[in-house]
C-alpha cells in the first residue's frame, strides 16, 4: 500500500486500472538479512505532487498467513521538486 500525508491524514494513493497491488512474492528473510524492492509509481492513478509519502508492507513469521499474524511496517519518503 502506498499512502500520501495531507492536511495531517494518511490516505491511500489508488492504484491505476492495470496494476491493482503490488506483486506480493514471498521471500524468506533470516535474522538479520535484507531486502529491497523498487516501486514503479507509474502504477498509481495519481497526480505526483510535493510531499510526505509512506509505502507500508505486510510481513509474516513462520509461514503463518492467517490474517491475525500479519506484521505491519512502513517506510516515510518525501517528494520534492527539482
Amino acid at each position: 500500500m502506498l499512502e500520501v500525508e495531507r492536511g495531517g491524514v494518511w490516505k491511500e494513493v489508488p492504484f491505476a486500472e492495470y496494476g491493482d497491488h503490488f506483486n506480493e512474492i514471498e521471500n524468506l528473510l533470516l535474522p538479520g538479512q535484507e531486502t529491497h524492492e523498487t516501486i514503479d509509481l507509474g502504477r498509481f492513478d495519481f497526480l505526483w505532487k510535493p510531499g510526505k509519502y509512506r509505502v507500508i508492507k505486510e510481513f509474516y513469521l513462520h509461514s503463518d498467513f492467517a490474517p491475525s499474524e500479519a506484521h505491519l511496517f512502513s517506510a516515510e519518503f518525501m517528494l520534492t521538486e527539482e
